[in-house]
């Protein structure tokens, strides 16, 4: 059996900007939240709270996913949907509620530029897209990374 290669543990933080306040994202800031504050566990959360069995059932061997996996800690979460986008005056003088309407501003008006000026395509249209042009440039692709890999020994070795 091949020696396991060794996992880092994580570090640093975990970046999560969401520009939209949705519902899915307000009950993962509240949830996220109320863990940090103490106020709740992380019921339902597979990643926090499951266990995973190792072994046989008699071995009782039953380690958190997150002992297994390094995932990131809830504590690790950084949301910046209100931060400037510099740290610096005069950007961090601008309340964090403004930062984050204008940058809904911003994403709502790229969004619609971009949805007002990409022609729309028939089904017919989009299939012989599909078909004609994205395929054959997936499959030459698949083709020349092959190509390099082997080229230049650049294969993943097994243990």
């Amino acid at each position: 059996m091949p020696t396991p290669l060794p996992i880092q543990p994580p570090n640093g933080r975990l970046g999560v900007l969401t520009p939209g306040m949705g519902a899915v994202a307000t009950t993962f800031y509240s949830g996220v939240l109320a863990v940090r504050q103490r106020r709740a566990i992380p019921i339902g959360s597979l990643t926090q709270m499951g266990h995973i069995r190792l072994g046989k059932r008699t071995d009782n061997r039953n380690p958190l996913i997150k002992e297994l996996v390094p995932l990131a800690d809830l504590d690790d979460i950084v949301f910046g949907g209100w931060d400037p986008i510099l740290p610096f005056a005069p950007f961090t003088l601008i309340p964090g509620i403004i930062w984050f309407l204008l940058k809904i501003a911003f994403f709502f008006f790229v969004f619609s530029w971009v949805k007002a000026t990409v022609p729309r395509y028939r089904y017919d249209q989009l299939m012989r897209l599909g078909w004609k042009v994205f395929l054959p440039i997936s499959l030459a692709w698949v083709v020349i990374t092959a190509g390099v890999l082997v080229t230049f020994d650049l294969l993943p070795v097994k243990g």
